[in-house]
C-alpha cells in the first residue's frame, strides 16, 4: 500500500491545452466520501474513500467521477443482493 499524501492532492487533467488540477477531497459519490489520496509505485494518484459502512478503499478519481462501478467498497451490491436474494427463483415458480 501506498503512503497516503496530506493536504491539497490533486489529479491532473488537460483542459484546452492547459493543465487543471482536479482536487477531489471532501467529495461524495454515492456511499463513497473522499478522504486522501495515495501515490502508487507508477505515481498515479488513487483517492482514499471512506464508504458509509465504515470501511476504506482506493478508487480512481477518473472511475469515481464517471458513477459507473464504484457506488461503495462493495457493500452496496452485497445489499442489494440481500435485499433480492428473496425473489430470485432462477425460473422455478413458488407455487
Amino acid at each position: 500500500m501506498a503512503p497516503i499524501i496530506q493536504g491539497t492532492a490533486s489529479v491532473k487533467r488537460k483542459i484546452g491545452g492547459r493543465t487543471a488540477l482536479i482536487n477531489e477531497l471532501g467529495n461524495t459519490y454515492d456511499w463513497l466520501t473522499v478522504t486522501g489520496s495515495v501515490k502508487t509505485a507508477t505515481g498515479k494518484t488513487l483517492w482514499m474513500c471512506k464508504c458509509k459502512c465504515g470501511k476504506t478503499v482506493e478508487r480512481d478519481g477518473k472511475e469515481l467521477r464517471r458513477k459507473r462501478h464504484f457506488h461503495s467498497c462493495g457493500c452496496y451490491h452485497a445489499d442489494v443482493i440481500r435485499r433480492k436474494l428473496p425473489t430470485y427463483t432462477h425460473g422455478h415458480s413458488n407455487k
